[in-house]
């Protein structure tokens, strides 16, 4: 019955992140978002026959219930269901994958997933910039963006064809968001583990670098920061080793192009900022109004597409000002806190506050650039935070 646990905890992380990031899936639509959301429920049932013994707690538990009251709260205020019942099916489901799989697996088989997903995808990267005409063999799935580039399906990575600056999807719907997983698995590598493994790393980086995420290069320095405040020992010359090929790619200039272009006339006089920038900004000063227009309730789901859809471009990607946007300091404050105090958790044996506060902003900057907000990802993260104290020193990763 454990090795049944072990591979059905592997599959069931796999899944979600297939169907609530997988960019064939969510982009492209291959599965309908009513059959995603049948399946998932099925996978939670399953999950729940196989790991009976809960873990829940008073704080967990109100955490929930007070949840799907707010939410149903903004149902009743709304008169609509489905967007906000489609956030309940994720918020039950981070609880459930928080208080029912152990932590260490939970942990173990979210760092595998990643691992062997970014290896894959670095393999199909790699071939398609020395076969260049590769990528087009592959089944086309559309158009990227208004560009000539095409996006081409490789089953388990996506591949932009025809593009200027090749940057490395993974499974997921944009680098970016590739980026936020392979930043958790750094994060539960140096943070979970009691020896980095070394082999599994140098894959994460690489496919961080691969990206071009501006956001997933200041992530992982934060995180290498404060790994070199951490330790004094034989692990800072690898770190430095890392650091050096990760961030020595940035003398080549169309990288340094790609990654901070996108930056450019943000901090300057100059008009000419990008496109990229642009729609960041509107995703913090458009949501950031609707909360400021109803701060305790916020202005609800229906309102609030109206708004990404005209005023966002449908990219209101910040995590954050969309909790307190749709549901006002009601949910988005407890939502928020909580999240901080969950990674806290993972970093209360450290006495040096200076590398508590870096890796907590750079947890908030980890949700600020991509949508979370239904995807169980997030929730699952807040959940294991309302637990009792676990011991996530695990021995070996694999």
């Amino acid at each position: 019955m454990d090795a049944v646990k072990k591979y059905y905890a592997h599959f069931f992380i796999f899944l979600c992140i297939y169907l609530e990031f997988g960019y064939t899936v969510v982009v492209a639509n291959y599965i309908s978002g009513y059959v995603r959301y049948a399946i998932l429920i099925v996978a939670m049932l399953l999950l729940i026959l196989l790991f009976n013994n809960s873990r829940r707690t008073n704080h967990s538990l109100f955490l929930l219930l007070y949840s799907c009251l707010a939410v149903s709260f903004s149902i009743i205020r709304d008169y609509t269901l489905e967007d906000h019942f489609l956030l309940i099916v994720k918020v039950i489901i981070g609880y459930l994958v928080a208080t029912r799989i152990p932590l260490d697996l939970c942990i173990k088989s979210f760092c595998n997933v990643i691992y062997y997903l970014t290896i894959y995808s670095l393999i199909i990267f790699i071939l398609c910039i020395i076969f260049p005409s590769l990528g087009g063999a592959f089944p086309l799935i559309g158009r990227f963006h208004d560009t000539p580039a095409s996006i081409h399906n490789a089953l388990l990575s996506v591949i932009i064809y025809g593009s200027q600056f090749p940057r490395n999807f993974g499974i997921t719907w944009e680098p970016g968001a590739f980026a936020l997983l392979l930043c958790v698995a750094v994060f539960c590598s140096v943070f979970c583990f009691e020896t980095i493994n070394k082999k599994r790393m140098v894959v994460y980086i690489l496919g961080i670098v691969s990206t071009f995420s501006t956001m997933g290069y200041i992530v992982l320095a934060a995180i290498f920061a404060a790994y070199l405040f951490m330790k004094s020992n034989k692990n800072i010359a690898f770190v430095l080793l890392l650091v050096l090929i990760a961030f020595g790619t940035f003398q080549i200039p169309f990288m340094q192009e790609l990654t901070f272009g996108k930056l450019e006339g943000l901090f300057s006089a100059s008009d000419n900022i990008s496109e990229t920038t642009t729609a960041r900004l509107n995703a913090i000063v458009y949501p950031g109004m609707a909360f400021l227009h109803n701060p305790f309730i916020g202005v609800g789901y229906k309102e609030f597409k109206v708004i990404n859809e005209t005023l966002c471009n449908n990219v209101a990607t910040n995590t954050i000002l969309n909790w307190f946007a749709i549901y006002g300091i009601m949910l988005g404050l407890p939502f928020l806190l909580q999240y901080l105090y969950s990674i806290y958790r993972f970093l209360k044996n450290q006495v040096n506050w200076s590398i508590i506060l870096l890796i907590l902003l750079s947890s908030l900057l980890l949700i600020s650039t991509e949508s979370l907000l239904r995807i169980s990802f997030i929730y699952v993260i807040i959940f294991i935070g309302t637990l009792k104290s676990q011991n996530v020193n695990i021995k070996t990763n694999g």
